[in-house]
């Protein structure tokens, strides 16, 4: 079976990261990730059980796309 990639387009996202990623201008290096950085995010943040570590999860996210160097927390090259 051919499995294709239908992951949601950004304004599909939650609201909370879709607003987070707009108020701080990183809709466009959220975008240019790879498909799986974007959904391991996503999955990243909305596994925390608790709003302040869902939040935690969203500045870290937010800081390594203001940077550019990172991937949850791992460098990229």
């Amino acid at each position: 079976m051919d499995k294709k990639n239908t992951s949601p387009s950004l304004e599909q996202y939650p609201q909370f990261v879709h607003e987070a990623l707009q108020q701080n201008d990183l809709c466009s290096a959220f975008k240019v990730r790879p498909k799986y950085q974007q959904i391991n995010y996503l999955r990243w943040i909305n596994s925390a059980q608790k709003s302040e570590i869902k939040i935690k999860r969203l500045k870290q996210m937010l800081k390594e796309l203001r940077n550019g160097d990172t991937y949850l927390n791992l460098p990229i090259s």
